[in-house]
């Protein structure tokens, strides 16, 4: 199954499915009203993640592609 996640408009996480939370080893709590900054505040997918997720917000197609350690190994997700 494909990770899922949902934000708000501040970019805080609303939702998040299983296959996220087993991809990153996480529970939803670390995850849901956290923006993804304090959820992975080291990663160099914080700012492209950003920019994509405005640009949906505000009605324009948008898309990212990045590699994302997780417990299980390097995951590709776009």
């Amino acid at each position: 199954p494909d990770a899922v996640a949902r934000v708000d408009r501040a970019l805080r996480y609303t939702y998040v499915n299983r296959a996220l939370l087993a991809a990153t080893g996480q529970q939803a709590s670390a995850y849901l009203g956290h923006s993804i900054g304090a959820v992975v505040p080291d990663s160099p997918i914080v700012g492209p993640w950003r920019e994509a997720a405005r640009q949906a917000l505000d009605g324009h197609e948008a898309e990212r592609t990045a590699r994302f350690e997780t417990p299980t190994g390097h995951r590709w997700y776009h």
